[in-house]
């Protein structure tokens, strides 16, 4: 009869067990989850920024190319008309 007493306590003991390391392995996963989601979160945004400032460069050179294609054009008209009034 004790021993009985003994076993159900036993058995209880070890349900309550099992059922709390199932709760903290649950809360753990869901933690682990939703940190993950934060750092992945924050490295689309990292990588995002870097892409739109490399495209905000590409296009800032790209305009500067422009501008020195332009200016030399110009000096080379220039040139040419210098070349055609002083002949």
């Amino acid at each position: 009869m004790a021993s009985d007493q003994i076993r159900q306590m036993v058995n209880f003991i070890l349900q309550e067990a099992h059922e709390k390391a199932n709760e903290i392995r649950v809360k753990t996963e869901h933690d682990f989850n939703l940190e993950k989601q934060t750092l992945v979160h924050e490295a689309k945004l990292a990588v995002q920024d870097e892409f739109a400032k490399k495209e905000k460069d590409r296009e800032i050179q790209e305009r500067i190319a422009r501008s020195a294609e332009i200016g030399t054009c110009r000096q080379k008209k220039m040139a040419l008309r210098d070349d055609l009034l002083t002949s």
